[in-house]
């Protein structure tokens, strides 16, 4: 039996936090199924002593793909939290390329305070700074281990657990059946039963209800799942 110590970072400023750690690995996914694995590394310096130690102190920190898991292409880099600028000569991967694309709109959307919509943003398992394999679940769930989060003053709570998340009825549209509406389950990510058209709840929703619905159902639509008409019906039946 494996154990996954991966962790989501729920947050712009806790994802900030991991990547300029010094030896971050993390996973951006997108709703669509896309999912690409960069790597956020300070650069080395030289000992008194003749070996190579990682420099945090330094204001860059550069970033690589992961093609496997043992292997990373530079990308390019970051310094002091800024813009990120792309190796160009230096790296085998184009600045066009869908990775390259994503990590740097994801970047700019952290460095303005939010996490796109339709993304999220997990760790690898391992602590932002030293690296080391995560263990205890106050570690995975803030990214570092209990002496590198000791030495630069991050909290770390128990993580809470989620709560189950019921089946809504959302809007859809289906000649199978005209009369019942589509069943959302969240924690399947699926769709359960018939679809029919819909003219809104019966009572006022909270935004971020909304949002989740809305963008489950594009999720849907992106695999197949609903047909783009249906999507549209169910999105406008629900913020009518």
């Amino acid at each position: 039996m494996t154990t996954d110590f991966r962790g989501q970072l729920t947050s712009s400023s806790t994802a900030l936090q991991y990547l300029l750690a010094g030896d971050a690995r993390i996973t951006i996914a997108s709703d669509a199924g896309q999912r690409f694995t960069f790597k956020v590394s300070a650069p080395k310096m030289d000992t008194p002593k003749g070996g190579r130690v990682t420099d945090f102190a330094s204001p860059m920190r550069f970033v690589a793909l992961a093609d496997n898991e043992r292997s990373f292409n530079y990308l390019g880099f970051i310094r002091d939290g800024g813009e990120y600028v792309h190796g160009f000569r230096k790296s085998r991967v184009s600045q066009d390329a869908p990775s390259v694309r994503t990590f740097a709109m994801v970047w700019n959307a952290l460095r303005g305070g939010m996490i796109p919509i339709g993304f999220s943003i997990w760790h690898e398992g391992a602590c932002a700074r030293c690296g080391r394999t995560l263990t205890v679940p106050a570690s995975i769930a803030s990214g570092f281990g209990p002496d590198c989060a000791a030495l630069l003053g991050i909290a770390q709570p128990e993580p809470v657990a989620a709560p189950v998340e019921e089946p809504v009825a959302i809007a859809g549209g289906s000649d199978l059946n005209p009369i019942l509406p589509c069943v959302i389950d969240p924690t399947h990510s699926t769709h359960v039963g018939p679809c029919a058209a819909w003219q809104g709840p019966s009572a006022p929703v909270p935004a971020s209800e909304t949002l989740a619905l809305i963008r489950h159902l594009l999720a849907l639509q992106a695999r197949g799942e609903i047909t783009d008409a249906e999507a549209l019906v169910a999105i406008r039946g629900y913020v009518a």
